[in-house]
């Protein structure tokens, strides 16, 4: 731990996203119309930096171990996507992607949970939301200039399952292209 924020390493991370995979395994669980959004390979997962400090120490502490870096400014806040070198176990599955996002002003330090959420790309994202609908699932709708997602709170903790309507590696090449044209 630096200065009160805690600095994780790869090996680190994998207990981390094991509690998260028993966690969304129980959702399905409970929510069992949702499994076929939910049983595709995970696109990426994503941690909630403590603070502005927190995000240059998770590139720190990863650097050894990443493929690809990719930093973007969005809706004013940084996010930095991170390709690992060895993914980690999702289940029954592989994640390579992790995503670190700058809190929102005022909100340093508040959440609570190390591994805030996992995303999946399901190309219907209409059929989701009616199936959500159809089912009283509780979502929101999230969304910036290069994609959307659909939104469920997990548990008491604040983490969450995302559904995505592009890869994250198609986002950021829109941010990336984004960033060229300006």
């Amino acid at each position: 731990m630096i200065e009160g924020i805690p600095v994780y390493s790869v090996a680190t991370y994998q207990p981390l996203v094991n509690k998260y995979y028993a966690e969304l395994t129980q959702f399905i669980k409970t929510n069992p119309t949702i499994e076929p959004f939910l049983s595709k390979p995970v696109d990426h997962i994503a941690v909630k930096a403590y603070g502005p400090k927190d995000l240059d120490l998770f590139v720190k502490s990863l650097k050894p171990h990443i493929n690809k870096l990719n930093v973007a400014i969005i809706n004013n806040r940084k996010l930095v996507s991170v390709n690992l070198k060895e993914p980690l176990a999702f289940g029954p599955d592989m994640v390579a992607w992790i995503e670190a996002m700058q809190p929102k002003l005022g909100k340093e330090g508040q959440f609570q949970a190390v591994l805030e959420h996992s995303e999946f790309y399901y190309p219907d994202f209409e059929e989701v939301i009616r199936v959500l609908k159809s089912s009283q699932i509780s979502y929101t709708l999230g969304q910036n200039d290069f994609h959307k997602t659909l939104v469920m709170k997990l548990n008491k903790v604040g983490q969450e399952v995302k559904i995505t309507d592009r890869p994250l590696i198609e986002t950021l090449a829109l941010e990336e292209a984004a960033i060229r044209d300006n």
